[in-house]
């Protein structure tokens, strides 16, 4: 699905998106992410990255930036590149990729 449909499922089937606030929540999410799978996720950038739901970005797994794919200055909707376990990136919005889910508070992440 593009970025956009993914979360309208992720909402009406679970919470949102999938969201990462600290190192813990990362880790419970790396842990249920295919390899070889890039996967939306709930970062968004318009004037500022924040998550899908609204809160502000305030956890990033490591200390480098987020990537935008090159030659795609448009690129808003956040995805998990499967080659780099620590790093988000930017892609358009209108690109069709699998996603992951972020369920009930407490739960696990699902995809």
């Amino acid at each position: 699905m593009n970025w956009s449909s993914a979360q309208r499922h992720c909402r009406q089937n679970f919470t949102d998106l999938a969201t990462a606030r600290n190192n813990t929540d990362w880790q419970t999410l790396s842990s249920v992410m295919p390899v070889n799978q890039d996967l939306w996720i709930g970062v968004y950038r318009d004037s500022n990255i924040s998550w899908s739901d609204g809160s502000n970005l305030s956890f990033y797994p490591t200390t480098e930036n987020f990537y935008i794919q090159p030659g795609v200055v448009s690129a808003r909707c956040g995805y998990h590149k499967w080659q780099t376990r620590n790093a988000w990136y930017f892609y358009p919005c209108g690109n069709r990729l699998p996603f992951i889910c972020h369920g009930p508070k407490g739960d696990p992440p699902s995809s």
